[in-house]
């Protein structure tokens, strides 16, 4: 595990266990995921915080003004702690291993779903009933439409990929011909 990693874990168990203590874990984890939204969308942001050359209070100043009254006191103190430490690029990793222990805590997992088409609101929550089944856990559906699969639907759930694609069956069967091996059909 890199250095960077161990470090952002650490403030982010610092962080999830002051948020739980105060019962804010879900007050805190949404203002995290607009701060990583706006850092994601704003570079003069993005270059306020990160850059080397600017002060350490310059850079408590432009939180203050973005943030001041949008963030509950917790997440203000974390942001100006990271700058004080000169952490602030550990921001983005940090925001993720605090959602990671959230869903820890919740008994969640998240599934990536690529399908060639958007899936129904319905499909959706059969789809996430049965990977909770099967995964003992409730699941988290993290959609995208992947237009290369042709049809059916891939699966990456706690490290393991399910591929029910028409694209992944042709592939496979693409290798057992080459392969010389019998078609299965």
């Amino acid at each position: 595990m890199a250095v960077q990693s161990i470090v952002s874990r650490r403030y982010a168990e610092g962080l999830y266990d002051a948020a739980k203590d105060r019962g804010i874990l879900d007050v805190v984890g949404k203002e995290l995921h607009e701060i990583l939204e706006l850092l994601n969308s704003e570079e003069d942001l993005r270059k306020a915080l990160y850059h080397q050359q600017i002060t350490e209070e310059e850079k408590k100043r432009v939180v203050d003004l973005i943030f001041g009254n949008r963030v509950s006191f917790i997440t203000i103190n974390l942001l100006n702690l990271l700058i004080e430490k000169k952490r602030i690029e550990i921001l983005p990793a940090l925001i993720e291993d605090f959602n990671e222990l959230v869903r820890e805590e919740r008994n969640e997992i998240i599934a990536r779903v690529q399908t060639a088409r958007p899936l129904s609101v319905e499909y959706q929550e059969r789809l996430r009933d049965e990977l909770s089944k099967v995964a003992g856990k409730r699941v988290l559906l993290n959609t995208e439409v992947n237009s290369e699969l042709i049809g059916g639907l891939m699966v990456e759930i706690e490290g393991q990929v399910i591929d029910g694609s028409i694209s992944g069956y042709l592939k496979g069967l693409k290798e057992n011909i080459t392969a010389g091996r019998s078609w299965g059909l």
